[in-house]
């Protein structure tokens, strides 16, 4: 590698340049404490330009100095005309080499490879640097990097799933920040969220309102401001409340269904159960018994069905 090592003035490095940035950890505590122990173990890599110099390797060694105090800093320099590719390539494996990127850095890594690399040859070049190497992994994972702050530390976090951050950022731009709110206050699994941002989207489309509009005017803003309720009751609540206003006419029967079998106060082991969603035909009836005389109480139990007019179809 044809580096220059050689002592520069840390002003002289714009921090700000970004191109070449990889990781996502902006923590600086436990690495400015190491460097005020034992030193720099590592140079970091610059690429000289204009001004000065452009970081490619050891973004946090060179903030963490800054906030010791430190006015130079060794480096390994690379000239302004270093291979495009090749200065991407470094960049990517200083961060792989160390750790597993998470899927911020892997969109980051295609990005900086997008535009260096012919097409025919990324596949050799992803699988050199440690990235994968399916045209699927890429597809799914290219556009993460673009996507708002908010919605990139959510994915971070692990309250936004991948699949729903991908669908989260085809929203507008306000309702993509409403919901990436929302998300990231109930941290629930990849179906509950998948169920939700579906039913939202389609009420919002149906009613020609806004998430935002829908939030409020459901009550569902209501719900998750109320600070006496867990997270798990709220998210029980607002998955209810959509689902009414996505199928009115389905939670209606729902609400008839229940209310008939409540009221015959059967024993508890019988078990009537409803057809999924209520948009099957067929209905599960469950006995619980230990003997016959037991069964044969229980024949009064399944006459209250056969007579409650409201609870199966003829």
């Amino acid at each position: 590698m044809d580096f220059k090592r050689s002592p520069v003035s840390l002003d002289r490095i714009d921090l700000s340049d970004d191109t070449f940035r990889i990781t996502t950890n902006d923590d600086l505590t436990e690495l400015a404490l190491s460097i005020s122990a034992i030193g720099l173990l590592q140079p970091p890599t610059v690429i000289v330009n204009q001004d000065g110099y452009i970081p490619v390797c050891g973004f946090r060694r060179i903030a963490a100095l800054a906030t010791l105090g430190r006015e130079n800093v060794t480096v390994q320099a690379l000239p302004a005309d270093h291979p495009p590719l090749d200065t991407a390539c470094l960049a990517i494996s200083d961060n792989s080499s160390q750790r597993p990127l998470n899927v911020i850095e892997q969109s980051r890594a295609y990005r900086l490879l997008q535009d260096r690399t012919l097409s025919s040859d990324w596949q050799r070049v992803a699988r050199s640097v440690g990235l994968p190497d399916s045209d699927q992994a890429r597809k799914r994972i290219m556009p993460v990097a673009g996507m708002p702050d908010p919605l990139q530390r959510g994915i971070l976090e692990g309250s936004i799933a991948l699949p729903v951050a991908l669908q989260i950022s085809r929203f507008d731009v306000d309702s993509a920040a409403v919901l990436v709110s929302f998300f990231r206050q109930i941290h629930t699994g990849l179906n509950v969220q998948r169920e939700l941002l579906d039913l939202m989207g389609e009420i919002a489309l149906r009613d020609d309102i806004s998430i935002s509009q829908l939030l409020r005017q459901s009550g569902v803003s209501a719900i998750m401001e109320n600070p006496s309720a867990p997270t798990p009751q709220k998210v029980r609540q607002v998955r209810q409340r959509m689902k009414i206003l996505r199928y009115p006419e389905r939670s209606r029967v729902e609400d008839r269904y229940h209310q008939a079998l409540r009221s015959l106060k059967l024993d508890p082991r019988v078990q009537l159960l409803p057809p999924k969603d209520f948009e099957g035909k067929s209905y599960r009836l469950t006995l619980t018994v230990e003997s016959r005389r037991q069964l044969e109480a229980l024949q009064r139990e399944i006459e209250k069905i056969l007579k409650a007019a409201d609870l199966l179809p003829e």
